[in-house]
């Protein structure tokens, strides 16, 4: 058995485990982890995380930092990966997250 079936159950359980409600969206950024900056893609992103591709991957659990000129930075971690896309876990407290996407993304104010 290889690691794909579980990283895709991983991210179908983490899909439906889901609370908040996820923005689509296609910004471009920049995901920096340890004094390493590699650019994204955000695919979706919420109060509690992000869906990014990447070109190379990180490894998982890494602490990373999400850029975006459309909100600033959050700080998260890596909690899964199918190929080139990677799950972020906000660690910023979820107001703080609000806070920081509601200018960028004002529907999740409202949900």
């Amino acid at each position: 058995m290889d690691g794909t079936s579980g990283q895709q159950a991983d991210r179908k359980d983490a899909d439906e485990r889901r609370r908040y409600l996820r923005a689509t969206v296609l910004w471009t950024g920049h995901l920096e982890c340890d004094g390493q900056v590699a650019d994204c893609i955000l695919l979706n992103v919420g109060v509690t995380g992000a869906m990014v591709r990447m070109a190379v991957p990180f490894e998982r659990s890494f602490p990373v930092t999400l850029h975006s000129y459309h909100f600033g930075e959050l700080l998260g971690r890596v909690v899964w990966q199918d190929g080139n896309a990677i799950g972020l876990r906000f660690e910023d407290e979820p107001a703080r997250v609000i806070e920081t996407l509601g200018r960028a993304l004002p529907e999740l104010l409202a949900a």
